[in-house]
């Protein structure tokens, strides 16, 4: 039977009863579970340091609030390897002393995460970002002790084993690669800053987004056409639709694949002129083709058979939510959506 250590007190203990006690902060601990899905996630390049989306797909993260900061967790598909990327944003930046703030991140760890005796045959790479774009490629090995003085020390111990990111700031992304497809789920975890960090306590350990070493079972999928849901095109014939654009503030719609299949959602959000569309997808993906998201905009209500080939604004979508802005020269009452989507063969 396999010992681990205690990581509050250094001790060793049975695997078998080694859950970690209770530790009383003076820290606000709240939380808040998103939802969880386990479904096929976006395809991403895992090749290319800035090719990974900001991705938050509801189908695939997770999120928790710890000590004023909000960590969401999302999982995509790497083309063959799988991404794991936790965004940690700091709701109220401050000194945390004052003013309802929470003071700066210094560093983020798994504690003894579930895939420690296989580590070495699943990593492939990590990095962190200040901008969820570009990317900071890091060396050598996330698994490590968590460190500090084995004297004077709050927490964790020390020698405690941990998948440590020690880069840190109010609004910070981090990135691990590993070549197998892991469920995600509550683990776990521990933030740490400065003094003040989590209401004076330098430190809080908690339940927050992690990896949980359960494989996730393949998805089948088939391709289908998908629109904003709204007024048909013609009476007859094609299902294609379209909808009145707002006049101010925003508007959703169903985005509707293969005539009666909801795969999402479609966000229209009119700023100054401009429009700001955004598709987010539920358990669909968008389709691995050049240019597989189309939109029109018109100034009457259209008729006759749209052609999206015709479309004057066409996009390649490789994640969800996927966000573009539409500025048009003359103002513009409708808008059509067209989308190339996979959905989950029931």
């Amino acid at each position: 039977m396999s010992v681990v250590k205690n990581f509050l007190t250094g001790d060793s203990m049975n695997a078998t009863h080694a859950r970690f006690a209770t530790f009383s902060l003076s820290a606000i601990l709240v939380l808040l579970f998103a939802s969880c899905g386990l479904d096929q996630p976006d395809v991403i390049n895992p090749n290319s340091a800035n090719d990974f989306p900001r991705a938050t797909s509801q189908s695939n993260s997770l999120t928790a609030m710890v000590a004023g900061y909000s960590i969401t967790l999302s999982k995509a598909d790497g083309q063959g390897n799988w991404v794991y990327t936790w965004e940690l944003e700091n709701t109220n930046p401050g000194n945390g002393r004052n003013n309802g703030t929470y003071s700066e991140l210094s560093h983020f760890s798994l504690i003894e995460p579930c895939f420690l005796d296989d580590f070495e045959e699943i990593f492939v790479s990590w990095s962190w970002s200040t901008d969820g774009v570009n990317w900071n490629m890091l060396s050598g090995n996330p698994i490590t002790n968590e460190g500090g003085n084995p004297n004077n020390w709050s927490c964790v111990h020390p020698s405690t084993t941990v998948l440590k990111f020690d880069n840190g700031g109010n609004h910070v992304w981090y990135r691990l690669v590993l070549n197998v497809n892991y469920q995600i789920g509550m683990v776990d975890g521990l933030l740490k800053g400065g003094q003040w960090f989590a209401g004076g306590a330098g430190c809080i350990v908690a339940q927050l987004p992690g990896i949980v070493c359960t494989l996730e079972e393949d998805v089948i999928y088939k391709d289908e056409t998908a629109w904003g849901e709204g007024a048909r095109f013609v009476d007859q014939g094609s299902w294609a639709m379209y909808f009145e654009l707002p006049t101010s503030g925003s508007k959703t719609v169903d985005l509707i694949a293969g005539q009666y299949y909801k795969a999402g959602e479609v966000t229209v959000e009119k700023t100054n002129g401009s429009y700001t569309i955004t598709i987010s997808l539920d358990d669909a993906l968008f389709e691995d083709v050049e240019e597989n998201v189309k939109i029109e905009l018109y100034q009457t209500p259209p008729n006759g058979n749209p052609s999206p080939g015709s479309f004057s604004f066409k996009y390649t979508a490789d994640h969800s939510p996927f966000t573009t802005i539409i500025t048009p020269t003359t103002s513009m009452n409708y808008i059509a959506v067209h989308c190339d989507v996979l959905i989950p063969v029931q």
